[in-house]
């Protein structure tokens, strides 16, 4: 009860983030996460090329570093190499996820239009983190 302070408690001396408090724990592995934010537009009756990439976690020892799933709101006409299609990749089993580093998106596009995709990456901790990307496909020039 000191008359003088200005705060009524002086519990929190100072915040730390995540990763530095893993640090203090001695975990040297980062979180899992998806490193792409964006995909680049293309355009209708154009190839196409882009790829999402996974960051951090434990990767597997051989096969590709990761694990996919996608989930998306309609088909683009494009390929996604190394990657599951499921309407719910949380509850889809992990030998039916795609394994690579990354997913390679390709193809030619065939309607404009923008496409909302969640991508889901798994690790050999099981571990698993989500993106919702938007792809936007501009009518052809």
């Amino acid at each position: 009860t000191d008359m003088d302070r200005a705060e009524a408690n002086d519990d929190i001396v100072r915040w730390i983030g995540i990763d530095e408090l893993r640090a203090y724990a001695g975990c040297s592995v980062t979180q899992l996460k998806i490193a792409s934010n964006e995909l680049p537009y293309g355009f209708a009756s154009s190839a196409y090329s882009a790829s999402v990439y996974g960051d951090g976690g434990v990767p597997f020892s051989s096969g590709g570093n990761y694990k996919w799933c996608r989930q998306e709101s309609a088909s683009t006409g494009l390929s996604f190499a190394s990657t599951a299609l499921s309407t719910d990749c949380a509850g889809l089993a992990e030998a039916s996820w795609g394994q690579a580093d990354s997913i390679v998106i390709s193809g030619t596009p065939g309607t404009a239009g923008s496409y909302s995709f969640t991508f889901f990456v798994r690790d050999d901790d099981d571990n698993i983190a989500q993106k919702v990307i938007v792809l936007t496909i501009n009518p052809a020039s």
